[in-house]
């Protein structure tokens, strides 16, 4: 898990937080792998959807979610790119929750993925779905 960098005045109930969360993707349990960014091709919300699909093959107890709101890539093209990844069952599309704390960045997800760090650990196909934070080590 990566903590959250920023000090925030709330206080928040995790194990509250991440009920809401496994709620909202409709299980009663699992390992969440988390994206938090608005969708533009720069930030690659595609190459998480394909970094999912890998890493759901290995693991059938992980779950995705996406934070964010569309920018030049939408909900509309991201729900059809998780549905041929086939990964609808196992995907959430949060959208854009507020405050972002008190909803879901505490909800203590295995790992928050971000693409341009997972282009650098997955350069040969599969560094990526090794790497401790994504077996949430």
């Amino acid at each position: 898990m990566l903590a959250n960098p920023f000090s925030t005045p709330l206080t928040v109930d995790s194990a509250a937080a991440r009920r809401r969360l496994l709620d909202d993707l409709g299980v009663e349990d699992a390992r969440i792998v988390g994206f938090v960014g608005n969708m533009w091709k720069r930030k690659r919300p595609e190459m998480f959807v394909d970094i999912a699909q890998r890493l759901a093959a290995t693991d059938p107890d992980l779950r995705f979610v996406l934070f964010g709101r569309d920018g030049d890539v939408t909900s509309d093209q991201m729900r059809a790119k998780i549905a041929a990844a086939g990964l609808t069952d196992r995907f959430l599309l949060a959208g854009f929750r507020l405050p972002p704390e008190a909803r879901s960045c505490r909800a203590r997800p295995a790992a928050y993925a971000r693409a341009r760090r997972a282009v650098r650990a997955d350069p040969s196909g599969g560094a990526a779905a090794r790497h401790p934070l994504c077996r949430g080590r």
